[in-house]
């Protein structure tokens, strides 16, 4: 029996009406089996998928909405079980956001520290040596192993002393004269005291560097090693561990920070880490002597809008970093504080976070505009 509504049709003409691509809508989970970071919603209003593998990137000028997806992305971080969020600020754009989720906010300019703290453990005993010796290396090289033997010996005669008075200062009693001199820079400063360990306990932890970088830009390098390292004990197999890195740019002009970074990319993965690190510019990151490291390391890149990326002197960065011409296009179009361009291996999308009042005023404003701020304090 004839039935014309099965007319015979050809495969060529059948092929020309499948659908054999569709738009990219991210993933349900990531390759460790942790579900979406979040669900959100695209230009055309269609879910994706947000997740991060890996590590990632957030490229944006200033007033793109870089904070607020930052924060946006903590706080998406921190529902994962046991999950755990260490964060370096500049300007106080994370704080909100870190006091919202019940963490901890630290202000190192205002705050002392004791990196020497628990040398009575071998593997703080090795790292305090490696640290100390830093802080003399360029000063005392002619003499690196007499330095390098008296900084051992001096750390046990300090290890044997009370918790409490295992500082810098209480170290410089035990070791020579010449140490002692190079030494007193530091002496009464950040990394010179203290008598609470706010790294222990504590999943959420926000520290703000700028002041830190803007008044005494040598202090740094003592204070964020040791932060580095007390956040790399945390880190293990099971424990989903966030590291942000806002205005990464003061990080990458440090050549020990720079190659800390490129190290942390390459192994953090194993252990469940996961850096995003963001900057106004990408000539900041292209200009780093690790730009191939960071971009070999990365599986997320995340542009925000720029309303000069068309101009030659800013599109060729943009070229240089993979984008084509019509996303640099787009990306000099889009709103700013509400578009982000997520470009993955897998595909490409630009999507909104979006939210309500009360979520743009914690991830979107400066803490000094946050009205229950003053209660949280």
């Amino acid at each position: 029996m004839n039935n014309p509504r099965k007319h015979p049709m050809s495969i060529t003409h059948l092929s020309d009406l499948l659908p054999i691509s569709t738009k990219y809508q991210g993933k349900h989970e990531n390759s460790r089996g942790l579900p979406e970071l979040c669900l959100v919603k695209t230009e055309d209003t269609e879910p994706f998928w947000f997740n991060l593998d890996g590590h990632a990137m957030m490229v944006g000028p200033t007033g793109s909405g870089k904070s607020y997806g930052l924060c946006a992305i903590m706080a998406f971080f921190y529902r994962y079980p046991n999950a755990q969020v260490f964060a370096f600020d500049k300007g106080g754009s994370l704080k909100t956001t870190s006091m919202a989720f019940e963490g901890k906010y630290i202000e190192l300019s205002e705050h002392v520290i004791q990196p020497l703290r628990n040398i009575d453990k071998k593997q703080d005993f090795d790292w305090a040596v490696d640290w100390i010796n830093l802080l003399l290396k360029g000063r005392l090289d002619d003499q690196v192993g007499n330095i390098k033997n008296s900084i051992v010996d001096s750390m046990r005669s300090l290890k044997r002393r009370p918790e409490k008075e295992r500082t810098l200062s209480g170290f410089m009693n035990f070791t020579s004269k010449e140490i002692r001199e190079v030494l007193s820079h530091y002496k009464g400063s950040t990394i010179d005291g203290g008598t609470e360990n706010n790294i222990v306990g504590r999943d959420w932890l926000c520290f703000e560097m700028g002041s830190m970088f803007e008044n005494n830009s040598e202090i740094a390098v003592p204070v964020l090693l040791y932060l580095f390292y007390m956040i790399e004990k945390r880190l293990k197999k099971g424990v989903p561990t966030l590291i942000v890195l806002d205005e990464v740019w003061l990080y990458l002009e440090n050549t020990l920070f720079a190659q800390r970074i490129r190290l942390w990319l390459k192994t953090l993965r194993k252990l469940w880490g996961y850096v995003v690190f963001a900057t106004q510019e990408i000539d900041d990151l292209q200009d780093s002597g690790i730009y191939t490291s960071l971009e070999n390391s990365t599986h997320t890149e995340i542009w925000l809008p720029n309303k000069k990326a068309k101009k030659d002197e800013i599109s060729k960065f943009y070229k240089r970093a993979g984008l084509t011409n019509a996303e640099i296009g787009q990306i000099s179009i889009k709103a700013p504080k509400q578009n982000y361009l997520i470009k993955q291996p897998e595909g490409s999308r630009w999507i909104q976070f979006g939210g309500g009042a009360l979520t743009k005023s914690i991830f979107g404003c400066e803490h000094t505009d946050f009205p229950i701020n003053k209660g949280m304090n």
